[in-house]
């Protein structure tokens, strides 16, 4: 059981079926499940609906961020239905993931991939050259990530659905919103897409234009397969979420006519009081949280090895960075061989990184989304030094961020971070605002899910009319 698993456990009652169960929500504090759902509980009294929350990962406290908005939204689910979780792991494993969906008391089903990738996306790699596997992709239609969802794979979800036949289905992300024609014809249809991927896949591609142009035209393909999915599922889903209004107004002028609500990222847990003050003759070390597969992060973690460290050491010789994150590349383990950087591969518990660390970097470029790390490092009491990409979505305080775009500003900004004596100051400033505005016990109260499950909400349009 992971560290944030064992705390959950310590502090948190599981759930159960039974109406109007408390459920503890803090070492301290117990919110009632009867005033958490509101309307809805009150409306169906006698009757929790039955849904299935098709996850692309396994939902989880910590670790990858994708993996912890999956948890979020498990826990806000587990709350008010009796929930099945399907996990279709299209997103890979999330290193010491733990067993969330246990915890919460659901049902957990782990759909195997192994063998499942469909033929047309497979034979697209013997194809000789650029153009044509660009073709052959285009003509594919779906994103990478859809491509192991072959006929025995979606056979099988369709089977499981109607064996359950719920009341509500919640999908996870783009990538799995094929899945919506498998539910049963009763089921209400939510979309959980985070982010609009077309832009963010379009921000990748305008990175690696130049140096890579068969890369960025795929990558746009990506963006826009993941848009033919979500546009072919729209007429099934009564309610899709995005992680901020920036995400949600994307999504909405993509896709007019789809109900987008907000659901923002949270955290699981936040000190309830701000952390040990850094002493400032700590040695100035400087950390990096994320996916180290994920593209936007490898190109932030090269530049900042490349070109940011070595200014920041120039003027504090003792200054390291740590990077720390799953499946990192080669590239990226070979930056561990430098005596001022570590790798850390799939960390099982990030908390003592957190805490050696006097400052959290956010250099990205690319990619949208809201990033969790960042919210993550605020509720650790980590001041922060990020881009405007980094922060889109996000509006923390400016004691506690510094927007750096360029090599220069950036690397100015994390040597006046680590220099400044009002360190304690700032801590407190992040924490602060990462209880106020992330914390997930507010979250859960949301009364988006309440709506969302409301199954007695018709649909303006029959599903397969």
């Amino acid at each position: 059981m992971s560290e944030p698993e064992a705390h959950f456990r310590r502090n948190n009652a599981v759930v159960n079926d039974a109406p109007g169960q408390a459920l503890r929500l803090g070492s301290r504090a117990v919110i009632n499940l009867w005033t958490l759902t509101s309307r809805f509980t009150v409306r169906h009294m006698n009757y929790r609906p039955h849904v299935v929350f098709l996850a692309p990962i396994r939902p989880a406290l910590a670790g990858l961020g994708l993996a912890i908005r999956m948890g979020m939204i498990a826990q806000a689910l587990a709350l008010r239905a009796k929930l099945t979780v399907v996990i279709v792991p299209v997103a890979g494993q999330a290193p010491a993931s733990g067993r969330l969906p246990e915890l919460l008391g659901a049902r957990v089903v782990e759909m195997d991939l192994a063998g499942g990738v469909e033929t047309p996306f497979a034979l697209i790699s013997v194809i000789d050259t650029d153009a044509e596997r660009l073709a052959a992709f285009r003509a594919y239609g779906k994103p990478s990530l859809a491509a192991s969802l072959g006929t025995r794979v979606r056979n099988e979800i369709r089977r499981l659905l109607a064996d359950i036949n719920p009341d509500v289905v919640v999908i996870g992300r783009a990538y799995l919103a094929g899945c919506a024609d498998l539910a049963p014809e009763r089921a209400r249809i939510v979309l959980d897409l985070d982010e609009d991927d077309e832009a963010s896949f379009a921000s990748i591609a305008r990175r690696l234009r130049q140096a890579n142009p068969a890369a960025a035209a795929w990558a746009e393909e990506e963006g826009r397969a993941c848009t033919r999915l979500v546009t072919r599922a729209s007429k099934s889903v009564a309610m899709a979420f995005a992680a901020s209004r920036y995400e949600a107004a994307s999504l909405r002028r993509r896709h007019p006519g789809l109900s987008v609500e907000v659901v923002e990222n949270s955290l699981p847990m936040i000190p309830s009081r701000c952390p040990t003050p850094r002493k400032m003759n700590a040695r100035p070390e400087l950390l990096f949280v994320g996916a180290l597969a994920y593209p936007p992060n490898v190109e932030a973690v090269l530049w900042l090895a490349g070109a940011i460290m070595p200014r920041v050491r120039r003027h504090l010789p003792g200054a390291r960075l740590i990077v720390a994150g799953a499946r990192p590349g080669s590239e990226i383990l070979r930056l561990g061989m430098r005596p001022d950087i570590d790798v850390i591969p799939d960390p099982a518990n990030l908390a003592p990184l957190y805490a050696r660390a006097r400052l959290a970097v956010a250099p990205m470029r690319a990619g949208g989304g809201t990033r969790i790390k960042i919210i993550e490092a605020a509720g650790h009491g980590l001041p922060v030094v990020a881009t405007r990409e980094a922060l889109r979505g996000l509006d923390p305080p400016g004691g506690m961020v510094c927007v750096a775009p360029v090599v220069g500003s950036f690397a100015r900004a994390c040597i006046d971070a680590l220099s400044n004596p009002a360190l304690p100051r700032l801590q407190a400033v992040a924490r602060r605002w990462a209880s106020l505005k992330h914390d997930r016990r507010r979250h859960l109260s949301s009364t988006i899910f309440d709506t969302a499950l409301s199954t007695d909400v018709l649909h303006q349009q029959h599903r397969h009319g």
